[in-house]
């Protein structure tokens, strides 16, 4: 995304509220992001590993039964 961001939106203006480069600035940050800290509790891992564990699901959700 930051590819994108500076090889089509960079052009047109330095700022991506100027740019129209806002959603690639976006993505391009929250991908770092989520690169840099790790998925943490939302990752599919945890929540595996949590079902075999038996920690009870958090209210609102349905735990899946296994037969």
């Amino acid at each position: 995304m930051a590819y994108a961001y500076f090889t089509v939106h960079q052009a047109a203006g330095v700022l991506p509220i100027v740019n129209g480069g806002e959603q690639a600035a976006v993505f391009c940050w929250s991908l770092l992001l989520l690169a840099v800290t790790g998925p943490g509790a939302f990752a599919l891992g945890s929540a595996i590993s949590a079902l075999f564990r038996g920690v009870p699901a958090p209210a609102g959700e349905h735990p899946v039964a296994y037969p």
